[in-house]
């Protein structure tokens, strides 16, 4: 399956002050596309995208599927309530598919590369440059450039 995207995520959490006005959360995740669809939806780009159905060889029950992501989703609201934000970021860190990775950040009308390093404490994407610099993200549209090592393409 390789570098193929099975869904995407969209974050919006504007602070005011020193404090967060709130987050809005989007998720999609192809669960049921057959690759025919997928091809019709997305054209040319489709040969990046799966769903969860190819994966798993079987169909994917929405509600259930829903109801996990929402159960999922209250489990870490309440780690990071009682927890704090370090712990939701190192759970993070351990898990994230593009530390090292090569990536492409677009903002609005401009992009750069460079090499993901993290999440900073900050919420940040942490971007290494190719002349060695950090720079940290706060928005942004990511797509990784390179295979995770292991990875066959």
């Amino acid at each position: 399956m390789g570098r193929r995207k099975l869904g995407g995520v969209l974050v919006e959490a504007p602070v005011v002050g020193d404090r967060l006005a709130y987050v809005i959360l989007g998720i999609g995740v192809n669960l049921n596309v057959p690759a025919t669809e997928l091809a019709t939806a997305l054209g040319d780009n489709a040969e990046a995208a799966l769903s969860l159905h190819e994966v798993l060889g079987r169909d994917v029950d929405r509600n259930v599927f829903a109801a996990s992501l929402l159960s999922r989703l209250e489990k870490w609201h309440q780690t990071f309530s009682t927890r704090g934000p370090d712990a939701v970021r190192a759970a993070w860190l351990a898990r994230d598919a593009l530390c090292g990775r090569r990536i492409e950040v677009r903002t609005g009308d401009t992009s750069c590369e460079g090499w993901y390093r993290g999440v900073g404490t900050d919420g940040s994407l942490v971007l290494e440059t190719d002349d060695g610099r950090t720079r940290h993200i706060f928005a942004g549209a990511i797509r990784a450039l390179d295979n995770k090592p292991g990875e066959d393409g």
